[in-house]
């Protein structure tokens, strides 16, 4: 994991600024650990299906990673982890 990682385009931006993901992010810093989507919304007290989405979303822009997968009674359970500590962002488009 990167200590920090600098969000440039306004995908990244734009997947980060959601509130609901940074309340994702916050929750996996919490944990401290790789986590599943079902222990993100059982400590957020959301359905897995809309954690799920915003998971994917941050996982398609480089926020969050897949970091391994492990079978569960049948099933793959998926651990996602942020790819960096912190996050910053700088947006060459805008700069004067």
């Amino acid at each position: 994991m990167k200590e920090i990682k600098t969000l440039t385009t306004l995908d990244e931006i734009k997947a980060f600024s959601d509130p609901y993901r940074v309340q994702i992010l916050r929750c996996l810093k919490q944990f401290g650990e790789p986590a599943t989507v079902k222990q993100i919304a059982d400590e957020m007290g959301e359905v897995p299906a809309k954690v799920h989405y915003h998971v994917k979303k941050l996982e398609k822009v480089g926020i969050l990673e897949l970091v391994y997968t492990k079978e569960i009674n049948g099933i793959i359970a998926k651990y996602y982890s942020p790819t960096a500590k912190s996050f910053a962002i700088k947006n060459s488009d805008y700069e004067s």
